[in-house]
């Protein structure tokens, strides 16, 4: 019952997310990473997809971090210090990640920001905040700090620690901003199971509570994701499919992203900032300042989260009020904004807001007559124009707007970590993203005439599926070369974008040992040098190995395998009585078992062209051997010769340098990762040192107030009181000038010698209190046990169930403690309230536990007592009765014959066995009711019969296991 009650619970909260067991072992976390906030969610037993609320009890948190001297705060009081102190609190970190900080990017950060000191970093050629005392922070340590409290967050929401996570990004950020994301997660020690796009969390989140409605026909949904600072168009097919990955065909949901469409620039930002700057003409034409407004950051960061403020607000008004008090120079500023003054503002930009749906319309190859709805997602679908430009763009009536704008993403990343993590069982829920941009190979080539023309390969396309793994061949490279990576046709993206998204080259790969390679292969054929590249699922390219490759003929093979190094072993070995053959015919063996397991990898064509050759290997084989046989007249074994071409491959060295982000130094790594954990040990310590300190002023200011109560001078003497008086008035004011800056160390030894001074109160305090509790509830439970006495009277079987010896033990454990308990009670009433109490709470409560004992053992006993059975009636021998009416022999007895009524068999099953009696209530054969907890409670009590001291007597006895 209470398995089918969990699991109810379950399937309300996600009808999707089962568990393989009750364990406190795994838990698994999200983090929705957008430009202004983080949505965390997490999964653990018990706590299936669930937001984490941060310490102000919010289901999002600020992103935001503030450092001011040797203070640390992130959410919400760093978004305080951020409107007082700008410059020591960082915000927006996402739209510089992964940037060069002559990008067009940077460039409007530091032009929206200006009160930030950016530096370049020398060696990666990135940013860097410059903070106080000369301290530089890059971007990816102050995001790995972020990172590291959204774990803290979801590590006391959850009281369960936390490693495994997965991130959300944007669904346009490149391979630099990805690999960004990466080592800010791995400088806090994350285990990042997967980067996922936002636009597919979304569409996740949003299908698995929908996945009953889909069916083999696709139906097709549009995202409409405008956030703080980009949108997001994607449309996605649902269906069901079958697959065949568990051992058995299931039906299961999918997801398929067709198309994407995005602006990073388009978002509430912009309109924020643009409404801020009409804030400051207004303050200008009202006020004559000596300096100007917009060189005062304190004042610029007020007006900008004004205006966040009244642009919320104008999404549900026409018109309303912007104020804000002592804005610069002491002048308080107000100033009344309508929407349609807004609109004008923001012209420009709601004239783009229909170009991310045509490009991912142009991306799917789709009209909008294919697509049954559109979502709405993002703070900022809620202005007005910008639902009415949706309505006449799409042709559609009505726009959706049935999914949390602010948790979707977050609930679909922990839905994918729960399904990547080991010790979760999830629905399964296919899920089929692409590429964003395509990836092309430049390399060099020389011609005929000697010429070197440069060649240019397709990789991985734009909208190609992830994740995937591709082989690129490079033919006639006999020497050592080099190419490049880079991002291929862009023409889908306009010049703007393009420029805003930094994307060019991603890297440049040396290759080392080509020349080497054929050298030692000359007498074989070259197949190629080829790359192995994997584009994982968070969209990260990698190169992973490359190998020269080399086609051998049989008789090379052959010559090969009698090498210096085998012919030696053969000499060495037959001093040992070892055949040369042998020895060569596993290496042999070796060395093509692995070629055909490399040539599996390759491709399919080979795969299939092996299958084929398989059933003629052994005639081959047995030919070969015949041949052999009569070249050489030994009785040796026969070494078997190849029958086709083998691929042998050779491993090259790269080397692998990054343009588009270079990849931070193992020194730098480690600096970096030092650097943030001395910061942690001193928020902990400071932490820990403020909540000693709270406890120690808790502690005096409760103990001060308690000594002036009425009952508390009851169990004190007068100098008891002011002697502690004088001692906690002490302490008291060594907190006030020398404890501030005192360690926990300092703070906990204050705290244990004030417990220490007043234990002896405290424990006459505690024991005046729990004394009377106590007394009662040993009173009530000898009042059960006359109660239970009276009722045994009225059971009919209570002298077979109980024997006079378990009365007699009863009667003497109640009248012993009724006894102890009136003359300890009697004693305590004489004695003083300020002295040690002779009756204590604890000797109480054991007197209480052995009267509750003995007496549950015998209303047990009672419980699974079962009767003696009754001797059987003799039913086989009955008086015959004469139909006739003369007069019954007595003399003589015949058997009974049934009455042919069609149960014939069944009656003289009866007349054999005798009159079945009705199983008594109680007994074994009695049908059991489970209840809710019926189950527990009886095997505690079955555990408590074995586990209590019983009086020893024959009667004493153990319940039958079986019942």
């Amino acid at each position: 019952m209470l398995k089918l009650k969990t699991m109810s619970m379950f399937s309300l909260l996600s009808i999707f997310l089962l568990y393989l067991q009750e364990t406190d072992s795994i838990a698994v976390m999200s983090v929705d990473i957008g430009s202004e906030w983080l949505k965390i969610a997490i999964v653990k037993p018990g706590v299936p997809m669930e937001i984490a609320l941060n310490k102000e009890s919010r289901r999002k948190t600020p992103l935001v971090l503030s450092m001011k001297e040797k203070e640390r705060n992130f959410g919400d009081p760093a978004l305080g210090i951020a409107i007082k102190h700008p410059k020591n609190a960082y915000i927006y970190l996402t739209h510089i990640l992964g940037k060069k900080y002559d990008s067009e990017a940077v460039q409007l950060y530091k032009k929206r920001f200006p009160f930030y000191n950016l530096v370049k970093d020398k060696e990666r050629g990135t940013v860097l905040f410059e903070a106080e005392n000369n301290h530089k922070y890059s971007v990816e340590e102050l995001l790995a700090m972020v990172l590291n409290n959204t774990r803290h967050i979801a590590e006391n929401f959850a009281d369960h620690p936390m490693k495994d996570s997965v991130l959300t990004v944007p669904v346009y950020f490149n391979q630099a901003e990805r690999k960004a994301v990466l080592d800010a997660a791995n400088m806090t020690g994350l285990n990042i199971l997967q980067l996922i796009n936002d636009n597919t969390a979304v569409a996740l989140n949003y299908g698995i509570f929908r996945a009953s409605s889909f069916n083999s026909t696709m139906k097709h949904i549009m995202f409409f994701d405008m956030g703080s600072s980009h949108t997001t168009v994607t449309i996605v097919g649902y269906s069901t499919t079958k697959v065949k990955d568990r051992g058995y065909v299931e039906t299961v949901p999918q997801l398929v992203v067709k198309g994407v469409g995005f602006d990073p620039a388009l978002g509430g930002l912009e309109m924020d900032m643009r409404l801020r700057d009409h804030l400051v003409k207004a303050f200008k034409a009202k006020h004559k300042c000596k300096n100007d407004i917009t060189k005062n950051p304190r004042a610029m960061a007020k007006l900008l989260k004004e205006a966040r403020r009244v642009r919320q607000v104008l999404s549900a008004n026409t018109d309303h009020r912007a104020q804000v008090e002592n804005l610069f120079e002491e002048h308080d500023f107000a100033v009344h904004v309508t929407r349609a003054e807004l609109e004008e503002m923001c012209k420009d930009l709601f004239e783009h807001v229909d170009k991310p749906i045509k490009m991912a319309l142009n991306a799917a190859a789709m009209t909008m007559n294919d697509i049954e709805s559109v979502i709405l997602m993002g703070g900022a679908t809620r202005i007005p124009k910008v639902q009415d430009i949706l309505i006449k763009t799409t042709g559609k009536k009505e726009l959706g707007k049935n999914i949390n704008t602010d948790e979707a993403a977050a609930l679909g990343a922990v839905y994918k970590a729960a399904d990547l993590t080991a010790g979760f069982k999830v629905k399964r829920f296919i899920v089929k993203d692409l590429n964003m941009y395509p990836i092309d190979v430049e390399f060099d080539r020389a011609g005929n005439d000697e010429s070197v023309r440069r060649i240019t390969r397709n990789l991985y396309h734009r909208l190609n599926p992830l994740p995937q793994k591709k082989i690129m061949t490079f033919n006639k490279k006999p020497k050592d070369f080099d190419f490049h990576v880079k991002y291929g046709d862009l023409t889908f993206l306009s010049n703007e974008l393009v420029s805003h998204l930094t994307l060019g080259g991603l890297c440049n790969v040396k290759l080392s040992g080509v020349e080497t390679a054929h050298e030692k292969n000359v007498k074989a054929t070259p197949k190629g040098v080829k790359a192995f590249f994997n584009l994982d699922e968070s969209g990260i390219l990698r190169l992973e190995k490359v190998e020269a490759h080399f086609e051998k003929s049989p008789e090379l093979v052959e010559e090969e395998s009698q090498s210096t190094f085998s012919k030696l072993g053969s000499k060495l070995s037959s001093f040992f009585g070892s055949s040369k053959s042998e020895d060569e015919t596993v290496e042999t063996a070796k060395e093509t078992s692995s070629d055909e397991k490399a040539e599996k990898k390759d491709t399919k064509e080979e795969e299939s062209k092996k299958t084929e050759e398989k059933p003629t290997e052994k005639p081959k084989e047995s030919n070969v051997t015949k041949v052999a046989a009569n070249e050489t007249a030994s009785n040796k074994t026969e070494e078997t010769k190849p029958t086709k071409p083998v691929v042998a491959k050779e491993e090259l060295t790269f080397a692998h340098v990054s343009i588009d982000l270079p990849r931070l130094k193992k020194e730098s790594f480690d600096a970096s990762v030092k650097r943030l954990n001395e910061l942690e040990a001193r928020d902990q310590a400071k932490f820990a040192t403020e909540k000693a300190r709270n406890s120690l002023e808790s502690y005096i200011f409760e103990f001060k107030n308690m000594l002036d109560e009425d009952s508390f001078q009851e169990i004190s003497t007068k100098e008891e009181r002011t002697k502690l008086q004088e001692t906690f008035s002490a302490a008291s004011d060594w907190l006030d000038e020398e404890g501030f800056d005192a360690d926990e160390t300092v703070l906990v030894k204050k705290l244990k010698n004030l417990k220490e001074a007043a234990q002896d109160i405290q424990f006459r305090k505690d024991e005046s209190v729990e004394r009377p509790k106590a007394i009662a509830s040993l009173l009530q439970s000898l009042n059960l046990t006359s109660v239970f006495f009276d009722s045994i009277k009225s059971i009919p079987d209570s002298k077979e169930i109980y024997s006079e010896k378990d009365i007699k033990d009863m009667e003497k454990i109640t009248s012993e403690a009724r006894e102890w308990l009136m003359t300890t009670w009697k004693k305590q009433n004489e004695t003083s309230l300020a002295v040690k109490p002779v009756l204590l709470s604890k000797d109480i409560l054991y007197q209480q536990g052995k009267v509750d004992r003995e007496m549950m053992y015998l209303i047990n006993k009672a419980k699974y007592y079962v009767p003696k059975p009754k001797p059987k009636a003799n039913s086989t021998t009955l008086n015959a009765t004469q139909t006739n009416g003369t007069k019954s022999e007595t003399n003589k007895t015949e058997t009974a014959e049934p009455v042919k009524d069609g149960n014939t068999t069944k009656d003289k099953k009866a007349n054999k066995e005798g009159p079945k009696e009705k199983p008594a209530k109680g007994s074994g054969e009695e049908k059991l009711e489970i209840r809710e907890g019926s189950g527990n409670q009886r095997r505690d009590e079955k555990e408590q019969l074995k586990t209590d001291k019983k009086p020893t007597g024959e009667d004493h006895h153990e319940p039958d296991d079986e019942l």
